[in-house]
């Protein structure tokens, strides 16, 4: 059962917006550090997959099938709210990190950064990139991910929480 199509409308689509890989469920897998419990196979095991976002999302939304399954709507509903919609904010900060973090530099501060790869190691078949931002001499963020685009997003999301400390307030909804 696919719980971001048609049974769950209106606000629980942050499950899974469209291009946003997984949405919230991602985010909760990776809080919960779901990817330990779940039982994988060889090739996964050895190849990284319960760090891979695509695999803990899957995992995500079997669990959150089987509260359907086992307890109805409600209880579902209830996890959802608790666990996944909690943080609202701070989720859309992720997902859009990298959008929202040029549209405060470059829009409302006027200035300039750019992301620097730091590190690139590992095989080929599972590689981890250290990525950090760099506005005038100062880092604001750094990330690590299984690709490129998945470290400036984390990077993106740490720069925007300093900025947000700072006193900077950007929302884009």
């Amino acid at each position: 059962m696919n719980l971001s199509g048609t049974v769950l409308k209106g606000r629980y689509c942050i499950l899974d917006p469209v291009g946003k890989g997984g949405g919230g469920k991602v985010y909760l897998a990776r809080d919960l550090e779901l990817g330990q419990f779940m039982l994988l196979g060889k090739g996964e095991e050895n190849t990284g997959g319960r760090r891979r976002d695509s695999i803990t999302s899957d995992g995500m939304e079997a669990m959150i099938g089987a509260i359907y399954l086992d307890g109805g709507m409600q209880p579902a509903k209830a996890f959802i709210d608790r666990f996944i919609l909690s943080d609202l904010e701070d989720k859309s900060l992720f997902y859009d990190s990298k959008s929202n973090l040029q549209e405060l530099i470059q829009g409302k501060l006027k200035k300039e950064f750019e992301y620097r790869l730091l590190e690139e190691s590992g095989p080929e078949h599972d590689k981890t990139f250290v990525v950090e931002i760099d506005m005038e001499g100062e880092c604001l963020g750094r990330g690590q991910g299984r690709t490129k685009k998945a470290a400036e997003q984390q990077a993106a999301y740490e720069a925007l929480l300093l900025l947000r400390d700072r006193g900077y307030v950007f929302k884009k909804y």
